[in-house]
Formats: structure tokens, C-alpha cells, sequence
């Protein structure tokens, strides 16, 4: 007496064409999955009306680089947020290679205005240090004297 096992075996050896109550079964699953599927993706769009998208992927986002669960980043944002750019600054590093970006961040009124954009600040100074070396004013073969032409 063959196993279920080997009736399914000898089914995939046969180039039969499966039988139509194994394919009306299949057809039925397939059926039950897309109505499944269907009702998740309405109601998951009705509830998420009136989100902003753009807030939600900073959310996933963030959740991802600290490595938190998203309802944790919705429900404390700012202290997330906090947090996450005080751990991407690498203030030796900024301090090292960019001194005067990082000098002017030892105000916290200059801090306030970009800490959002150091990367951005950074990036001036150095493309300032590249700068080739201003030469110095040149010496006038006639010294300028302010009583001639009077």
C-alpha cells in the first residue's frame, strides 16, 4: 500500500494534468487569499488617511537607525530624534577635521540655527581650507601719496 508520501511523488513524476477537483481547490485557497489580501490592504489604507506620509517614512527611519520599534518613535519623537543626531554628529571627529565648525557649535545659539545641516557647514570649511592662499597686495612702484592732485 503506497504512502501519501509516495502518491505525491508519483503525482510529480506524471505528466498528468492535475485533476480539476485538486485545481478547483486550488483555485478556492487562491480565492480565500485575494479576498484576504483585498480586505488588509483596504482597511490598512482607510486607517492610515490623514498620516503624512513623509512623517511616517522619517519615522521608520529613525526607528531603523536606533534600532527601536516604530510605535516607540511616533509616541517620543523628539527625545528619538534627540538622541539619534547627538549619536551621528561624532564631535571628535567634527572637531578634528572641521575646528571652526565645531568652535562655532560651542554656541548654543549657533547650534540652534544649524544642527540640522552640519554636514552642510562642515563641507563650507573645508572647501574654504582648499581654497588656494590669497597672495599679498602688491607694492606700488609709486608710493600713493594723498597731496598730489590737489
Amino acid at each position: 500500500m503506497p504512502s501519501a508520501i509516495d502518491e505525491f511523488m508519483e503525482g510529480l513524476q506524471s505528466p498528468s494534468q492535475p485533476s480539476t477537483s485538486k485545481l478547483s481547490a486550488i483555485d478556492e485557497f487562491m480565492g480565500e487569499q485575494n479576498a484576504t489580501t483585498a480586505s488588509k490592504a483596504t482597511f490598512n489604507v482607510q486607517a492610515s488617511v490623514g498620516t503624512n506620509p513623509e512623517k511616517e517614512a522619517t519615522y521608520q527611519q529613525l526607528a531603523k537607525y536606533m534600532n527601536l520599534p516604530v510605535e516607540s518613535v511616533r509616541a517620543e519623537y523628539d527625545e528619538v530624534n534627540r538622541q539619534a543626531t547627538a549619536q551621528r554628529l561624532e564631535a571628535g571627529k567634527l572637531a578634528t577635521e572641521s575646528p571652526h565648525t565645531a568652535r562655532f557649535l560651542t554656541s548654543i545659539d549657533n547650534a540652534r540655527i544649524v544642527h540640522d545641516d552640519i554636514p552642510t557647514t562642515a563641507g563650507v570649511e573645508g572647501a574654504v581650507k582648499a581654497l588656494p592662499p590669497v597672495p599679498p597686495p602688491e607694492q606700488s612702484a609709486v608710493p600713493w601719496n594723498p597731496s598730489i592732485g590737489q
